[in-house]
């Protein structure tokens, strides 16, 4: 368990100290393939960057706790990034022991190890902020267009329930998985080319069936350990969207 009393600005830096280790990691990589011929060329080198990157990928991964006991995030996807992301930081110490200890061939197998940790905790971690589906064929193609909002709605406010529970992460400062809920057009238009609010059909958008899912599904909204809505809300929520003109 994290303390609380840490400063949210310790979480905070995760995100800018989450860059550093790929581009070490990286950089490592490509030192090895250019010297491969002439190892103690760029054996000294990459034995140096390895440790900068070890170094790198503790704090990485210590802010990262942090982050995980403030943020709103789904458990299970969380749990996956946390545990990938401490195995990442494993994997870097290990590498950079490896190199320094037992030589230029056990080092590239440590490497190769990191490399591979590297991109599974980063595309977790892509996962958890972006939402899944980051290589799926709506991703690939763009998906399908979204049908038009009809001019009739175009001046609609959003629900008050929305503005309550949504707005905050899916708003015009804000759009966790590239998503905005903040407008109606926004929230027809969706991800991917599904809508997540249908006008006139509740239960066709993504929204009514994400809050009407148990608080343990990982797909639930809102996220983490925010409270869900309540019946009330859920019903005036549905009853409001059902009653939009097409």
């Amino acid at each position: 368990m994290i303390p609380a009393s840490l400063p949210p600005a310790l979480g905070n830096a995760h995100l800018v100290l989450l860059h550093l280790p790929i581009g070490f990691v990286f950089a490592a990589v490509l030192l090895e393939l250019w010297t491969r011929r002439e190892p103690a060329a760029g054996g000294r080198l990459v034995e140096k960057l390895l440790a900068v990157n070890a170094v790198a990928a503790l704090l990485t991964a210590a802010a990262g706790l942090v982050l995980a006991e403030r943020g709103d995030y789904p458990e299970a996807a969380l749990a996956w990034h946390r545990w990938a992301g401490v195995a990442c930081a494993v994997a870097a110490v290990l590498a950079w022991w490896l190199r320094s200890r037992r030589g230029p061939v056990a080092g590239r197998v440590g490497l190769g190890l990191l490399v591979v940790a590297t991109v599974v905790a980063g595309h977790q971690g892509a996962a958890l902020t972006h939402g899944g589906g980051l290589f799926s064929r709506a991703a690939w193609t763009g998906g399908e267009a979204p049908a038009e909002l009809p001019a009739a709605l175009a001046g609609v406010p959003m629900h008050p329930v929305i503005e309550r529970h949504c707005v905050e992460c899916h708003g015009p400062e804000k759009q966790k998985g590239r998503l905005r809920l903040d407008t109606l057009a926004a929230a027809r238009a969706g991800r991917g080319g599904r809508p997540v609010l249908v006008p006139g059909d509740a239960e066709a958008g993504e929204l009514v069936k994400r809050i009407n899912l148990p608080r343990s599904h990982d797909d639930a909204m809102p996220p983490g350990e925010r409270a869900g809505l309540s019946a009330a809300e859920k019903e005036e929520l549905a009853a409001w969207i059902s009653g939009l003109a097409r």
